[in-house]
């Protein structure tokens, strides 16, 4: 067994210089060799353990460079026009980056491994034994050399400017958010087709019982019952972004669904109040239109 010490000593001549044994109480003695047995002993048997302590002259502080951690920054455009920095490491963030444009997403790394057996090591007690037959002498050897180097580290970290600084790759300024309309955006010239004629005869509506639509509906003097469908959440779902540059915003998507139950008692036309959402620049505002309808009640008999 070997130790290795890191200070300064004032050395002899002599390049290796024994030190004495030590009693239990770390005191030095007299210089024995392994066939002499100190008197503290007594009629104990004498075991012997030659230890090593490396004495340096000179220390000499020795600094590495390492590759360190790569980081993506870039400035955008906030939700009031101000100009904001936003810096994290490229392996949070995830860029594309086009000749003129580039839009970025913060992941989020979920690693989920299975775990085999148990998730612990068990411990091993030791049981303490204590000699008292034989008695133990370590005797130590002084080595002196030259120079211990101490090592630091020193990391170089790298940083990819997209849009501002010397070495920019472009000047666009991405935007916090931007609109979409969404899979089913609200068009009156689609909401008028689509009520044009409603066959409420047919427990299927002629194909017309549920609307989708990227808006939140209101009917006024609709004659049919409008119940609102919840939507199926995905347990397979998982969410591998937390933000992006730009977010890409959409107005919610809802379903409404048409009882074909009614009080109509023959074919009738309607003209009535749908009221919607719709979204200007991130911005909800309240409209309506006039829709007229006709209400087929019965199914045309084939001599007519």
């Amino acid at each position: 067994m070997f130790f290795i010490a890191v200070f300064f000593a004032a050395c002899s001549q002599e390049e290796a210089s024994p030190t004495g044994p030590q009693d239990g109480t770390g005191e030095k003695t007299e210089p024995q060799s392994s066939g002499d047995k100190p008197e503290y002993c007594g009629d104990r048997e004498v075991v012997y353990h030659h230890d090593t302590v490396t004495v340096y002259r000179d220390t000499v502080e020795r600094v590495i460079e390492k590759e360190g951690a790569s980081y993506t920054s870039f400035l955008y455009s906030d939700s009031t026009g101000a100009i904001d920095t936003l810096t994290k490491s490229s392996v949070a963030l995830e860029c594309d980056i086009g000749e003129t444009e580039f839009s970025c997403q913060e992941q989020l790394v979920l690693v989920l491994a299975p775990i085999d057996g148990p998730a612990y090591e068990p411990l091993v007690y030791q049981k303490l034994v204590i000699d008292t037959v034989h008695c133990h002498v370590t005797i130590t050897d002084t080595v002196v050399k030259d120079t211990f180097y101490k090592e630091s580290y020193s990391y170089k970290h790298d940083t990819t400017f997209i849009n501002y600084g010397e070495n920019r790759l472009m000047d666009y300024i991405v935007p916090e958010r931007v609109y979409e309309p969404g899979e089913h955006p609200f068009d009156s010239v689609v909401i008028r087709d689509f009520f044009d004629t409603l066959d409420v005869s047919d427990s299927r509506m002629g194909g017309k019982k549920r609307l989708t639509v990227n808006s939140e509906l209101s009917f006024h003097d609709f004659p049919l019952t409008v119940l609102g469908v919840m939507p199926v959440l995905d347990a397979q779902y998982s969410y591998k972004y937390l933000k992006s540059w730009p977010e890409k915003w959409s107005p919610e998507e809802n379903t409404y669904e048409f009882e074909n139950f009614n009080e109509l008692v023959s074919d009738t036309t309607v003209t009535w109040t749908l009221g919607f959402t719709r979204y200007e620049g991130g911005r909800e505002e309240l409209d309506s239109i006039q829709v007229t309808t006709f209400f087929k009640t019965a199914r045309t008999s084939l001599g007519d």
